[in-house]
């Protein structure tokens, strides 16, 4: 059973928007899509930028470095130059509360 951590609380996250976290050392990058709240890594898999300085529009996810697109839900990458899928995290809301699965 995975150990979920409390990173944030839902009011720090708009919808639509992007909030960087750290869990355990690792980035993590939250995304708020139609109403349900996604982890990701947040180093970009191209090059390493921070995924939660880059931009949402609906569920794609943008590199704010060189554009590479990412699909929030998933972490498949979408368009080049990223190549390379992002880790997802599980995620819970709880009492208003964002809690992420421990990686691992």
């Amino acid at each position: 059973m995975a150990d979920f951590v409390r990173v944030a609380s839902l009011g720090e996250l708009p919808v639509g928007g992007l909030l960087g976290v750290e869990l355990d050392g690792q980035k993590i990058v939250l995304a708020h899509v139609d109403g349900a709240v996604y982890a990701l890594e947040g180093i970009c898999s191209h090059q390493e930028a921070l995924l939660a300085e880059g931009s949402l529009y609906e569920e794609c996810l943008m590199c704010p470095v060189h554009g590479g697109e990412f699909d929030a839900r998933t972490g498949e990458a979408i368009t080049l130059p990223a190549m390379d899928p992002l880790r997802r995290f599980e995620v819970r809301v709880e009492d208003g509360d964002i809690l992420v699965a421990r990686p691992g």
